[in-house]
């Protein structure tokens, strides 16, 4: 299962929760549903408390049939106009559907086309894997998520390049439930110097609580701690600030969605 949290905000209906999340994830709620404690939700249901939401799918069939047409159309590559070079492989694709899923691929459609081959110059021979997981989510709405968290947060970024939305979000999800006291110092080392934006303020927030809730732990897997922190400029004060800030915080109240094998044709 994969989750989406929102945080409670007043007494608000169930009912404009559940648009929330159809506007974060990009899916329709006609294709949806949405059930609390076995039972399928009350639209006009006052959400004053945490409280778990199972999503499920109204048309699984039909959009599984559809996924895999659109796969079987991707991996032959029957009737493509369009080919992506990442370094020099070629990628066989349909313009229409990559303009449809994403408006930077749109844009390029219209202004850098150029004898039927878009160069992704940003990536090379060996991003080749990569480029194809995102071109099987822009088809078919699934990607295969590596079992590496660094491998997954850079799937995470060239979803952001591409302004592929729901990606970006399944990519979050799954980083959330890899990240662990193993990786998240590296995970500081590499991408807090960034000036891009690699993560949402969500992870960055996910990471420090986790790190100062296992520091002994990651202490003693790393004896110069320490020093690893100091080598990343402002790690030591935006830890010191989320440690300060989490003990007067009251505790959070949210609307979890639990996303039980969802087709995400429709995403």
């Amino acid at each position: 299962n994969s989750f989406k949290t929102i945080p409670i905000a007043g007494e608000r209906t169930i009912e404009s929760y559940l648009h929330e999340f159809c506007g974060l994830t990009g899916l329709s709620n006609r294709f949806l549903r949405f059930q609390m404690d076995h039972r399928d939700v009350s639209p006009c249901m006052i959400i004053s408390t945490s409280c778990l939401v199972k999503v499920g799918n109204l048309t699984e069939s039909v959009s599984n049939e559809f996924s895999k047409a659109m796969n079987t159309l991707y991996c032959e590559g029957s009737a493509s106009d369009i080919k992506l070079l990442v370094g020099k492989s070629e990628l066989a694709c349909h313009s229409y559907i990559l303009a449809s899923r994403s408006p930077v691929f749109a844009k390029i459609l219209q202004e850098e086309r150029k004898e039927g081959m878009i160069a992704l110059k940003n990536y090379e021979e060996k991003d080749t894997g990569l480029i194809k997981n995102m071109l099987k989510w822009i088809y078919t709405g699934n990607a295969d998520f590596p079992e590496d968290i660094f491998d997954v947060i850079k799937l995470s970024q060239v979803s952001r390049e591409y302004d592929l939305k729901g990606l970006i979000t399944r990519c979050e999800e799954d980083i959330k439930s890899k990240l662990c006291a193993e990786n998240v110092l590296d995970l500081f080392i590499r991408y807090c110097k960034s000036k891009e934006e690699v993560l949402s303020d969500e992870i960055w927030d996910e990471c420090k609580t986790l790190f100062l809730r296992q520091y002994a732990c990651i202490e003693q897997m790393h004896p110069d701690l320490e020093s690893k922190i100091a080598s990343v400029p402002g790690l030591m004060s935006q830890l010191f600030a989320h440690a300060t800030k989490g003990k007067h915080a009251k505790k959070d109240r949210h609307v979890r969605f639990s996303i039980d094998q969802l087709s995400n044709s429709f995403v």
